[in-house]
């Protein structure tokens, strides 16, 4: 199915729909979450400090090359601010979360939207498709993080956009998806291995984000060499895993890690094999390996780094999902013939 099969009023109602549980996302990180919560390493203080003009050798790497959604943060005008119905008092830090909540709650919406798109062209039904787009404003990452002051809103909404621009065969799309998604967030370069994963064409999609991918990582080189370096303060591997496996915050790293998804891991995986025979996904699933494994590769957060993995989980989970419920129906009718 298409866009352009639909009609632009059907699909600005769906937009609607997932900007109105995004919004409800939003309001409920920003209203009830009177301090930040986070600790002065946090990445909501290096985009804090961009928001309010620190160079970009102020800002540490990788944080200062994320740079779109602080200047969209900063282009929002006060009078917008100022009519936004807001229960307590507003003084600078709040108004500097309240440009990150409407940045971020648009983000969350085109990323909501666009996985719509994703699962229409990867042949699920609207009912599905729409269903899809809600699994990803409930996962626990998107609904306790992603409207405070950091960058994954946006940064899933290229990711889905570019995978879409791929399903759909749009390479107009992907370029500027991707484009945009360079100045985001790292996780766009999930985008090349999908394109070198699809079933047909690999040499046109990667022509297609080469420009782009070239300048950005020359960019990225060029700093690295020519500006000052803020360290960054980083556990080692060792302590990391330590930390994560051994020591006292083993339960709460357990429980993070598995509500990323929640139940969706075991749909995910009892929808694996059936998507064997629906191109691109039959290819894209193998990317969970890599994007899986990143977080203890480069020692980050494991829950907001696996939440990218949204775009090939709800699929699976759907497919999985479809498994139950056709085992339900038919329990349902073998029950029914027998009381007969």
């Amino acid at each position: 199915m298409d866009v352009r099969q639909t009609g632009v009023p059907a699909m600005a109602i769906v937009f609607l729909v997932f900007l109105s549980s995004a919004t409800a996302v939003a309001y409920a990180t920003f209203d009830h979450h009177p301090e930040l919560g986070v600790g002065a390493s946090s990445d909501a203080v290096h985009y804090l400090a961009m928001l309010q003009g620190a160079s970009g050798d102020e800002v540490a790497a990788p944080y200062r090359y994320r740079v779109l959604t602080p200047l969209l943060a900063r282009a929002i005008p006060g009078s917008v601010l100022g009519a936004i119905p807001i229960q307590r008092a507003m003084d600078a830090e709040s108004d500097a979360r309240l440009r990150f909540a409407i940045v971020n709650m648009l983000g969350l919406a085109s990323a909501a939207f666009f996985m719509f798109l994703l699962l229409r062209r990867l042949q699920y039904t609207d009912t599905e498709s729409i269903l899809g787009g809600m699994l990803l404003l409930a996962l626990l990452p998107v609904a306790a993080w992603s409207t405070l002051p950091m960058t994954d809103a946006l940064g899933y909404a290229f990711l889905t956009m570019c995978l879409w621009a791929l399903a759909a065969d749009r390479p107009g799309w992907l370029v500027v998806a991707f484009a945009l998604g360079l100045l985001q967030k790292e996780t766009i370069l999930i985008v090349p291995l999908a394109a070198l994963l699809m079933p047909s064409n690999k040499g046109k999609w990667m022509a297609v984000v080469a420009v782009p991918l070239v300048l950005y990582l020359g960019y990225r080189m060029y700093d690295a060499t020519t500006s000052p370096q803020t360290p960054v303060p980083a556990w080692g591997w060792g302590d990391y895993v330590s930390r994560l496996f051994l020591g006292p915050e083993r339960a709460s790293f357990a429980f993070h890690s598995l509500m990323t998804f929640g139940v969706i891991w075991l749909l995910a995986a009892l929808g694996w094999r059936a998507a064997a025979t629906r191109p691109p996904l039959a290819q894209w699933r193998f990317l969970l390996i890599p994007i899986l494994l990143a977080p203890f590769l480069l020692v980050r957060n494991v829950p907001r780094v696996w939440s990218y993995a949204f775009p090939l989980m709800i699929p699976l989970a759907l497919l999985g999902l479809r498994r139950v419920l056709e085992v339900g129906r038919f329990t349902g009718k073998e029950q029914s013939f027998s009381r007969e």
